[in-house]
């Protein structure tokens, strides 16, 4: 393994190469439980010897990566085995709206405390989150979409530091709650889907690496239906808010920024609502008074408030296949 990372990186010359997970959600063969499989976690300790052997330190190791919506028991990893682990990665597909956040928080809070600070990330969910109901059109899939952006503004006001969402094709109706940034169209190469892309934009096209996420009142209503996270550059220069908004009614709310840093005058305002969105809108710019505001959000509804510039707002070019 290690030596594939050494001629992935040096030899062929690929610097996107970052890091490396030696297994696979290794929990699954336990039924998704606590279980690992024997002599598993007995692997880090000689890839990583091998990987500073190659002067390859700088590759990072990303473990235990197995899924549950409760990753708690990495905790007791930790003692002896969190000394290879760079990024402690876990999957979740199985909590809907982020409602496991107090198992990640309690990870996140043992590895602050005892080991660092090192990065915890859920290195892998997906569209799930229609909640038990089926997923058989577009419109489920995109309450499947919205329930994701709760997940990430939560655990990331918990804490976490990364989401990486798995894609893949629509296979059929039993997948289809997992859906695709993509259309599966065979004669495009590439092409939007609806339901998904356009939450992920909005989610992820105003936040830059490295932002720090500031203490908030997450639950804006009381009900759980709309959540919030604002983050800012480093230097408190830009901000960001994210919101998401489950619930099929709109909401009224207020905004109070006046305890930050450099007082914000405006924030642009961008969002995408149901029942399925073809696009981002951009609306009324929301203007502070002493950081003071408002705001309506829509029903069924992912918003960006931000200081940085919209952008095009365009759909991307869809890449037809050349025959």
């Amino acid at each position: 393994m290690a030596a594939f990372v050494y001629h992935l990186r040096v030899t062929k010359g690929y610097d996107n190469i970052y890091g490396l997970s030696i297994w696979n959600e290794p929990n699954a063969l336990s039924g998704y439980g606590t279980s690992l499989p024997s002599g598993f976690l007995a692997l880090y300790e000689p890839v990583r010897a091998k990987l500073d052997a190659l002067v390859l330190s700088y590759i990072k190791i990303i473990g235990p990566d197995t899924t549950t919506p409760d990753p708690r028991f990495i905790n007791n990893l930790m003692p002896s085995y969190g000394v290879y682990w760079d990024q402690i990665s876990n999957h979740d597909y199985g909590s809907w709206c982020g409602n496991a956040v107090g198992n990640w928080s309690s990870l996140v809070n043992n590895i602050n405390a005892n080991y660092g600070g090192k990065p915890v990330i859920v290195g892998e969910y997906g569209n799930f989150g229609n909640k038990s109901g089926p997923v058989d059109n577009d419109a489920n899939v995109y309450n499947g979409s919205i329930s994701c952006a709760h997940m990430v503004i939560r655990y990331m006001n918990a804490g976490v530091k990364g989401f990486l969402e798995w894609e893949f094709a629509i296979y059929g109706d039993t997948w289809r709650c997992f859906g695709a940034l993509t259309a599966s169209d065979p004669n495009y190469v590439f092409k939007a889907y609806g339901p998904k892309y356009w939450t992920r934009s909005v989610l992820g096209r105003y936040v830059r690496a490295g932002w720090k996420v500031m203490n908030v009142n997450e639950d804006v209503t009381g009900t759980g239906n709309v959540v919030c996270a604002v983050l800012r550059a480093p230097d408190n220069n830009q901000t960001t808010i994210l919101i998401s908004n489950f619930s099929t009614s709109g909401y009224n709310l207020g905004i109070d920024l006046s305890s930050l840093p450099n007082k914000l005058t405006t924030l642009n305002n961008v969002y995408v609502t149901g029942p399925v969105p073809n696009g981002i809108t951009e609306g009324n710019p929301v203007v502070l008074n002493n950081g003071i505001g408002s705001l309506y959000v829509n029903p069924k509804s992912v918003v960006a408030l931000t200081t940085l510039p919209v952008g095009d707002l365009n759909a991307p070019n869809q890449m037809a296949v050349e025959w």
